[in-house]
């Protein structure tokens, strides 16, 4: 096809888009939505052979544009099928439209007998070659957000219309509107427009607005990490009381080949200890979180570290004499008998064997070795081989000492009987850990403003010290950059108003909490953080924000 036919055509293309709802006839509807399907494909073969990143990346954009307006239609496909009874067309109906043959301009028909398909959801999971349950999905995802079948067979709005204006809307993800959808339906319970009277949102929040109301708010507002993390928290909160709580303990489950499997249930402030140390472990920039990450090497390849012992491990060496039970130094021992044991202890008063394992698990948690807190202080100043050389053996090993911080407002110190506190990691604790927390921690008052700012600040020197850290993290939360999860143990201070090099000082208000990635992102001016409303706040690149808006990262923040 020569080359001034194609312009031509595409001049064409470009003319008939412009017309918003174009007079054709349904025979040639149905051969431009086939021809459309094959000129996307037919451009994505193109794309693919010029090996141009450029054009690779600009046609990536549309595939995922493409790929959510295809989302939204399904659903709506699925609305249209069951209110036009589509499963009720005649059987050789079906086989025409598959064969090209149907003539549209005649007016369909229904069976007067037995359909082929029972329903909506068995005729997508027929016509399309999908699973039965997909389908069934589709078409309860379709009640939700964009119609539902009345009693008497005519379509009326969506359960949630809010949520529909945002499942259409093209600057929020359809898949994210989906599964808050589907979670705030769970909460609410079954719909009963069948039975003539339509389902309407009750779950409130404190302020007396819907959660639909809320959840809306959070889809546009937010990046969709943190809209569906505050969305699952608000319907927590809100959602009415379902089946009790599970028990709390460490249960041991059945053996997967040679690994052991535990289920461990525990309050938020346990959770915070093993979140802290996990994080911890994660961490190659300190001293604890390297040696973690070698033993769980070690473990993983079944190399032990070499002993004294030469080949006995210095775990299984003694120098205690062993007991007479054991019979070492009899050439006959008595095969027959069993050695004397220590009664097992009475359990505890109202205290679990599962619950006693738990604790002792928290137990070894929480005790601390002399030096192990400044094991966790990051090893910024150290050069690639003292890195290295962490990953030896030592002759004293760092331990992971959790580290727990609590975020608590003013007046619920003041008032413990109702009083919540929001950890680092952002769970919620309740009034007992709370009051059990603040008897066994060292309190580290942080005054704050209405708007989050840390109002003291400390010494400068070019290293942000603990204390002064600890309180940009206080106010930041965790990495200013939306999206981002980095706990806080990963989190890193960035002189963010003028740099170190330039004069600035290492206070407070000059530090932003930044995850490592993050970090480096500013240093390369990919990332821009400037100071808004008192607080650092991040620009984006233009090519993801073209209205350059100042952004925070309310991921760790909890949900009001």
């Amino acid at each position: 096809m020569e080359f001034h036919a194609i312009a031509g055509a595409v001049a064409t293309l470009r003319e008939a888009c412009t017309v918003s709802s174009p007079e054709l006839a349904t025979s040639l509807l149905a051969e431009l939505d086939e021809l459309a399907l094959t000129l996307v494909q037919q451009c994505a073969t193109a794309v693919q052979s010029r090996e141009d990143p450029r054009l690779l990346l600009a046609h990536a954009k549309r595939t995922e544009e493409l790929y959510r307006r295809s989302i939204r239609e399904q659903l709506r496909c699925a609305a249209a099928a069951e209110l036009s009874a589509a499963h009720a067309l005649p059987p050789e109906t079906y086989d025409e439209i598959a064969t090209g043959t149907c003539e549209y301009q005649v007016t369909a028909e229904l069976t007067g007998g037995r359909s082929c398909y029972r329903d909506t959801s068995d005729l997508l999971a027929g016509w399309l070659n999908i699973d039965y349950f997909e389908a069934r999905t589709r078409v309860a995802d379709a009640h939700l957000l964009v119609a539902r079948p009345t009693m008497a067979g005519t379509g009326t709005t969506a359960r949630y219309s809010q949520l529909a204006e945002s499942f259409d809307a093209t600057d929020v993800d359809p898949r994210a509107v989906r599964q808050v959808a589907r979670k705030l339906a769970k909460a609410e319970g079954p719909d009963l427009i069948s039975e003539g009277t339509p389902s309407e949102p009750w779950i409130r929040c404190p302020d007396g607005r819907t959660v639909e109301e809320r959840a809306t708010d959070l889809l546009h507002n937010e990046d969709p990490r943190t809209a569906t993390k505050q969305i699952s928290e608000l319907l927590r909160q809100q959602a009415p009381e379902q089946q009790s709580d599970p028990e709390l303990g460490l249960f041991a489950r059945p053996t997967r080949g040679a690994v052991h499997v535990f289920t461990l249930h525990t309050t938020a402030a346990g959770a915070e200890l093993i979140r802290s140390a996990m994080a911890q472990a994660d961490n190659p920039r300190t001293q604890a979180g390297a040696e973690a990450r070698r033993q769980r090497t070690d473990l993983a390849t079944g190399h032990e570290p070499e002993t004294a012992d030469g080949d006995t491990p210095a775990w299984l060496s003694t120098d205690q004499p062993a007991p007479e039970w054991a019979g070492v130094n009899d050439p006959s021992p008595n095969l027959g008998t069993t050695p004397a044991t220590a009664p097992e202890p009475a359990p505890e008063s109202g205290v679990t064997v599962a619950e006693r394992r738990l604790n002792a698990v928290l137990d070894k948690l929480g005790a601390v070795l002399p030096g192990a807190r400044e094991a966790n202080e990051p090893t910024e100043l150290a050069t690639v081989p003292e890195l290295a050389a962490l990953s030896e053996p030592s002759a004293t090993p760092r331990r992971i000492a959790p580290e727990v911080i609590v975020h608590i407002n003013l007046e619920d110190l003041t008032n413990l009987a109702d009083g919540r506190g929001i950890t680092a990691h952002g769970l919620t604790v309740g009034p007992t850990d709370l009051r059990q927390m603040l008897c066994e921690a060292e309190v580290v008052p942080m005054v704050l403003n209405g708007r989050g700012q840390v109002l003291d600040v400390g010494r400068a020197q070019r290293l942000f010290p603990p204390p002064i850290k600890k309180a940009i993290i206080a106010r930041d939360r965790g990495c200013i950059v939306p999206g981002c999860t980095a706990p806080v143990e990963h989190l890193e201070a960035h002189h963010y108003k003028k740099s170190w090099k330039d004069g600035g000082h290492t206070t407070v208000s000059n530090g932003c909490a930044l995850c490592s990635a993050h970090h480096h992102a500013v240093h390369a001016g990919h990332l821009q953080v400037i100071e808004h409303a008192g607080l650092p706040h991040v620009l984006l690149p233009a090519h993801q924000d073209p209205l350059q808006i100042p952004r925070r990262n309310n991921y760790w923040r909890q949900v009001a």
